[in-house]
């Protein structure tokens, strides 16, 4: 099974950005670490736009300041874990639509259980598999269009 090389294009040290699109969904990744935001982002930068960060601290002034179509986020991050975000998002009405993916350095049933809990709509562990990550968000974005359709009408 595929999982996620390093790309080539990015040192370690460079966090990626990419150029921001109206036809794409938008993607907010929170991760400690910045390599992971390179795999991450080369991976789905074609597709999405990402906007990638690495303090969790931000992330629901974010959602209430732009537009976000996701967030993924690693589970185990300092001062707000993944959970604790997701569950954070899901209290406050005005964020609560947006879906949650959390990223785990390993799948544990207790941490997996707590993240669903939560309200996380993905929950990934390590080895990250690509086609199977990216068919997920899909089909996440495109639940999340259904129903705004269908809230609308």
């Amino acid at each position: 099974l595929p999982t996620l090389p390093l790309p080539k294009k990015y040192t370690l040290c460079e966090v990626p950005t990419t150029r921001q699109s109206a036809n794409k969904s938008t993607i907010l990744l929170v991760d400690d670490n910045v390599t992971i935001h390179c795999l991450l982002t080369d991976l789905l930068h074609e597709t999405y736009n990402i906007v990638a960060i690495t303090d969790s601290e931000r992330v629901v002034d974010m959602l209430h300041t732009g537009k976000y179509d996701l967030l993924i986020s690693k589970t185990n991050m300092p001062v707000i874990s993944g959970i604790g975000l997701t569950r954070t998002i899901k209290a406050e009405t005005a964020i609560s639509h947006i879906p949650c993916g959390l990223l785990a350095s390993a799948n544990r049933g207790e941490e997996r259980n707590a993240a669903l809990e939560a309200g996380a709509d993905l929950y990934v562990a390590k080895p990250i598999e690509q086609d199977d990550l990216m068919k997920e968000i899909a089909v996440l974005l495109q639940y999340k269009k259904v129903q705004a359709y269908l809230n609308s009408r």
